[in-house]
């Protein structure tokens, strides 16, 4: 596979090199040779014909960068349902938490996704 160019970005992204493989009979292929730490990752590949393949990615996957978004969202969320739950308390105050049920909601679940995506972080979306 070629190695895969995106508009307004180099061939392989801006973590990574096109690199030619040569094999006998005159053939050729070249492929993304990322730097150190990058990576490339089938989530949302959507940028290629062949979407089982790592040959057609770019280097745009960063763990330590990933780990810390989610780990962030994950602080977030809980400081959210955190103040929300201490804002209801006087007085029991069920009727605030029934008008904001889908703030809550919405919160519970990136506090669960972010969880479940730090502790398996092989996990991807869209594979």
């Amino acid at each position: 596979m070629p190695c895969l160019k995106l508009a307004g970005a180099p061939q392989c992204g801006y973590n990574g090199e096109c690199t030619e493989l040569s094999s006998g009979n005159n053939f050729s292929d070249t492929f993304c040779a990322c730097d150190e730490g990058w990576s490339q990752t089938l989530e949302f590949n959507y940028f290629t014909d062949d979407g089982d393949s790592l040959n057609s990615s770019i280097c745009i996957y960063n763990k330590g960068v990933q780990n810390f978004l989610w780990a962030s969202m994950l602080v977030l969320a809980c400081a959210d349902t955190l103040l929300l739950l201490w804002k209801s308390r006087k007085k029991l105050d069920w009727k605030l938490l029934m008008i904001r049920r889908p703030w809550f909601s919405s919160t519970t679940l990136m506090f669960l996704l972010s969880s479940y995506r730090l502790a398996k972080p092989d996990a991807f979306i869209g594979e």
